[in-house]
């Protein structure tokens, strides 16, 4: 997915005179392939790379910096932390059972007397598996700060954040190629994309039998004019995009 947010683009024009609707009815393995490249450009974005789309307004962090921040101002704190959705790169300091012997992650923080503290939406079994010193990544609601201490509230592992977004957009996908085109603009450009490949590649035919990041990079190739055209006319005609999508 990498290179394929390099080799293309979605920058469309449609300027074609419509054609009709071209045929799209993808494979097994271009609906693997599909899934493939959304779970691959899921991760980037959670890693805070160059995702191939947005999924959602959050803000990237550490311990280090919301601590520092609400030591010298909670109020300059709050306004950037607060209520936001946060993505928390961190090492766990202590795994710890709090009220109702509910489970919260304590995280290292430079000159923090008392850790951050991550408490979590639901009890993830993930949380047993930890252990002082293993690198996490969190998706949490800032809390504020409670007695010099920042609070991370609703906390999930990347992990299964990533595979919850995964299978709700896999199901837009599912929609769209039994005739839904209420499902968001993104997955139709992705659906596309994908499907073109699929053509160029011959069904993504140096996949066996599993669509794998090797086999998968080396199927992208740049697309040619009559690549792009016909990417164009499958948004227009067959998803109903607009110009402005």
């Amino acid at each position: 997915m990498k290179k394929l947010l390099i080799a293309t683009t979605l920058a469309f024009t449609f300027n074609l005179a419509s054609a009709g609707e071209i045929e799209f009815s993808p494979s097994e393995k271009e609906k693997q392939a599909f899934k493939f490249g959304l779970e691959e450009d899921l991760t980037v974005f959670f890693e805070g790379g160059k995702s191939y789309f947005k999924y959602g307004d959050f803000v990237f962090t550490t311990p280090d910096d919301v601590f520092k921040t609400y030591s010298e101002n909670e109020l300059r704190g709050d306004k950037k932390y607060k209520n936001k959705q946060l993505i928390i790169n961190g090492v766990v300091g202590g795994i710890k059972s709090g009220l109702n012997d509910k489970p919260y992650i304590e995280l290292k923080a430079k000159g923090a007397f008392i850790s951050p503290q991550a408490h979590f939406a639901t009890s993830e079994e993930e949380i047993m598996d930890l252990n002082k010193g293993n690198k996490i990544r969190l998706i949490c609601k800032g809390g504020g700060e409670i007695g010099g201490v920042p609070i991370f509230q609703d906390c999930l592992f990347s992990k299964s954040v990533i595979k919850s977004m995964l299978d709700e957009r896999y199901k837009e996908y599912e929609s769209l190629i039994s005739g839904n085109l209420s499902v968001s603009v993104e997955i139709k450009k992705l659906a596309a994309l994908i499907n073109t490949i699929a053509k160029q590649s011959n069904d993504f035919s140096l996949c066996k039998d599993k669509i794998l990041p090797t086999c998968f990079d080396k199927s992208i190739k740049k697309l040619t004019k009559k690549d792009e055209e016909r990417l164009e006319l499958l948004l227009k005609e067959n998803f109903k995009l607009s110009k402005k999508e």
